[in-house]
């Protein structure tokens, strides 16, 4: 959470969940002598250190501009049961949109999904090697090591003030005379920020991927943002409310929105053939449920050609009953409805229309998650808000709060698609069954 708040994305835990769940639990197990502690127990209690991270996701986005914008109440109790409900109600999208996305991306596409690849490895070296015990207490004691040190240099930063910023080009610029690094520094941000966060996820994500982003800093606050302030274009490097054009990042927000969203667009337009048989697959889906409880049967050569496309996919997919994730999906629908309507005042299409971009989004979300291993959370959040500043309310209070909160919905369902399709792609549970999936 805390660095959805600094930077706008999250990274899942379910890497950290599966070495520590072994460290700890594998002995528990043994001294106890509760049971057997194998892979598919590993793999369920790496899932529940997963799924908490989504759960975070409405204090991320909706929630905190809410409060900030002065559009809930003065203080959180009066407004428990609206923010507790629509958590729920926002809460199972992911579940029910992963299910059949996870046909697309984890079996057709076979995307790289880093993080969730390298849980499954590391989960099957765990069990497999004798060693794996003492390789996963050597792990914990790294974590909680850098645990400990990120606490210390977190709370040490408060007193001695370079642990938290190094105005390096500031330095360097009055001992050279130079007024443009200085205002580099001083205007501009460009500061080293010595935060053991930062570097982890820096560790995490690719170096290409680093690489891109800091170009696409360079190019906002540097090589293309300094001089439409320095021309008037701009009205200043940052802020939000500015006159005129605004600042460099509110200006630039919306162009790395775009190229984000439309070079994800453009990845899956060229796959659209398998895009095409996906959502085909899921609306045949969708109708042999309905015949099914209508008629009390489907069609025998569907229902045929399913299991045999399955069972060439991969004999290790365990296929998920149809009308579970349609059922739920539906009862989701209605929850957001009621409670979107009733405590928010937004309207039934409205939210509909909330629900069908939560969707879309959601795959962009995820083909963002399998290629580069970031959830770009925020990102899809503001997407619809741009959707839905352009419907008309009563009153910009009204508007603004109908924004915010339907931008919460699509934001919490990108979050758990990705945490679902991920948790997919290490394994596939089945009451007390689980297969290991390592593609």
């Amino acid at each position: 959470m805390y660095l959805g708040l600094k930077v706008g994305w999250t990274f899942g835990a379910s890497l950290f969940g599966a070495v520590l769940s072994f460290a700890i639990l594998k002995p528990l197990s043994r001294i106890l002598g509760y049971g057997y502690f194998g892979p598919s127990q590993n793999c369920q209690a790496q899932t529940s250190a997963s799924t908490t991270g989504g759960l975070s996701v409405g204090f991320i986005t909706a929630i905190p501009a809410l409060y900030r914008l002065g559009l809930m109440s003065e203080t959180v109790e009066p407004d428990i049961v609206a923010l507790t409900l629509w958590s729920l109600s926002a809460a199972f999208y992911g579940l029910f949109f992963g299910i059949p996305l996870h046909k697309y991306f984890v079996v057709k596409q076979d995307l790289p999904f880093p993080t969730p690849r390298a849980t499954a490895y590391t989960i099957l070296a765990l069990h497999e090697s004798s060693n794996g015990q003492k390789h996963a207490r050597t792990q914990a004691r790294l974590i909680v090591l850098s645990f400990m040190m990120s606490i210390a240099m977190t709370v040490a930063s408060h007193w001695i003030y370079f642990l938290d910023k190094i105005h390096l080009l500031y330095w360097i610029g009055r001992a050279a005379g130079s007024l443009a690094l200085q205002k580099a520094d001083t205007l501009w941000g460009w500061q080293l920020h010595p935060n053991l966060a930062f570097f982890g996820a820096g560790i995490i994500i690719p170096t290409s991927t680093a690489v891109s982003f800091f170009m696409g800093s360079i190019i906002a606050f540097g090589a293309a943002g300094s001089p439409m302030v320095a021309s008037g274009y701009l009205a200043g490097p940052y802020g939000f409310g500015k006159a005129g054009n605004g600042s460099a990042q509110s200006w630039f927000i919306w162009s790395g929105i775009s190229l984000m969203l439309f070079s994800t667009l453009a990845e899956l337009i060229l796959q659209y053939r398998s895009l095409y048989r996906a959502f085909t697959d899921a609306i045949i889906s969708i109708r042999n449920v309905v015949l099914k409880a209508i008629k009390g049967k489907v069609p025998i050569k569907q229902q045929q050609s399913q299991e045999e496309e399955c069972g060439k996919l991969s004999t290790l997919i365990y296929k998920i009953p149809t009308w579970w994730w349609v059922t739920g999906l539906v009862l989701s629908i209605i929850a957001t409805c009621c409670v979107l309507g009733f405590y928010f005042g937004i309207p039934v299409h409205h939210s509909l229309l909330a629900v069908f971009l939560a969707f879309f989004l959601s795959v962009i979300a995820l083909q963002a998650y399998s290629t580069v291993d970031i959830n770009p959370v925020s990102t899809m959040g503001k997407c619809v808000q741009l959707v839905f500043s352009q419907i008309s309310y009563p009153t910009v209070f009204a508007l603004q709060r109908a924004n915010l909160i339907c931008a919460g919905v699509t934001a919490a369902a990108a979050a758990q698609s990705v945490d679902m399709v991920g948790d997919l792609k290490v394994y596939l549970p089945r009451t007390c069954i689980t297969f290991m999936v390592v593609q």
